[in-house]
């Protein structure tokens, strides 16, 4: 007879997706693994230890509890560099990335509003060297 596995990382993704979404599960077993998330999915058979389930539980229960998953990963993604994120900043957004891509085309419209929104602080790092009048708090960067 052969033996079911129970902590493995598609039982523990399967588990937690009637709870939260696939994507967000594979980020959270991911970043706890310190795997890529293409490593979950060639290695879906592999047993998981008994700390690495608990740690999953939590976190998908934090993230029941609405807190979002770059604030339980330490991290967030913006313009393909990784900003340390926690509950004591703001998470950048992709509308963010938007009114970059089109400021830096020109358009002037997005560069107004963008030194307006919560992104303006990651907007002066994002492109400092094309961008060394824009500032933040009435301090310059560049």
């Amino acid at each position: 007879m052969t033996e079911v596995k129970r902590n493995t990382v598609r039982t523990l993704i399967a588990d937690a997706m009637p709870k939260i979404d696939c994507f967000e599960a594979f980020i959270l077993l991911a970043h706890i693994l310190d795997k890529p998330k293409e490593y979950l999915i060639a290695h879906d058979d592999d047993e998981l230890s008994d700390t690495t389930v608990m740690t999953f539980d939590m976190f998908v229960s934090m993230r029941l509890d609405g807190m979002p998953v770059p604030y339980l990963t330490g991290h967030q993604d913006f313009f393909g560099r990784y900003f340390a994120v926690d509950p004591n900043v703001l998470i950048p957004q992709p509308d963010t990335e938007v009114l970059i891509e089109q400021s830096l085309n020109g358009d002037a419209r997005a560069t107004e509003n963008s030194r307006h929104g919560y992104g303006k602080w990651l907007y002066s790092h994002y492109d400092g060297q094309r961008m060394p009048w824009f500032t933040c708090n009435s301090h310059r960067f560049f």
